[in-house]
């Protein structure tokens, strides 16, 4: 048996040693967890649009929910038909943002910090291993039926969970989008706090392109309030920024 094949195989064999362990704390929880916190691009930007801008909602409980099955399967070991759904989520999800920051993070390397838009490839990994190692407990200590039904449970928390969450708060959005530029104010106030909690900062400049589009004194001064009550900010200062 070659080195490589030997060194592959204990990456995914049972039990993970205690550097695997380490290693997947790191990638799986720690720094996906500084990459939400600290994130300028994926979610929230100060640059543009964000990547996944309207999508936030559900990626950031996905990703909450992919740590959370991590972190209790490393620790507790149990569930396993379950949890293989939700990590083998994980994994594909930590994977094809990977693939969406790659770009980016190629450009970026030549100012170091880029080397963090490679982490998600790493973070697939972690959930992979751990995917295939819940499996392989599940088939050991479940019936075929049982570990299908936890399977589909777990797949349900995983994926349905987050998106459901997510088209919830897309359809508020959109509602209170379609409240503001209404001819009618009744629905402002509420309107306006389902922005606040729910809205983007592409969410902000719809109400600035309908701003900018009506010759309606009455209106401009309502969309003009509107933008202040959601942003703080001034909708002239934001067109003046828009035009720089």
């Amino acid at each position: 048996m070659s080195t490589r094949d030997s060194f592959w195989r204990r990456q995914f064999s049972r039990p993970a040693t205690s550097r695997q362990k380490v290693f997947d704390v790191v990638f799986g929880i720690a720094l996906p967890l500084v990459c939400l916190l600290f994130d300028p691009l994926v979610f929230r930007s100060d640059l543009g649009k964000p990547l996944l801008d309207g999508y936030e909602i559900g990626g950031i409980v996905s990703m909450i929910v992919g740590m959370i099955s991590l972190g209790a399967w490393l620790a507790l070991g149990r569930f396993p038909a379950f949890i293989v759904s939700m990590l083998a989520g994980g994994a594909i999800f930590a994977f094809v943002l990977g693939c969406l920051l790659l770009p980016v993070s190629i450009v970026a390397l030549f100012v170091v910090l880029g080397v963090l838009g490679f982490t998600p490839f790493a973070t697939a990994f972690v959930f992979a291993r751990n995917a295939v190692r819940a499996f392989d407990a599940a088939g050991q200590r479940w019936s075929r039926l049982g570990t299908v039904l936890a399977g589909i449970c777990g797949l349900v928390v995983s994926v349905a969970g987050p998106w459901v969450t997510q088209g919830y708060v897309a359809n508020r959005r959109a509602w209170a989008i379609t409240a503001i530029l209404s001819e009618d104010p009744t629905d402002d106030a509420e309107a306006i706090a389902a922005i606040k909690r729910f809205g983007t900062p592409s969410s902000a400049d719809e109400i600035v392109f309908a701003y900018q589009r009506t010759a309606d004194d009455a209106r401009r001064k309502r969309l003009a309030a509107a933008y202040f009550d959601v942003t703080g900010e001034s909708i002239e200062d934001r067109i003046v920024e828009s035009m720089d």
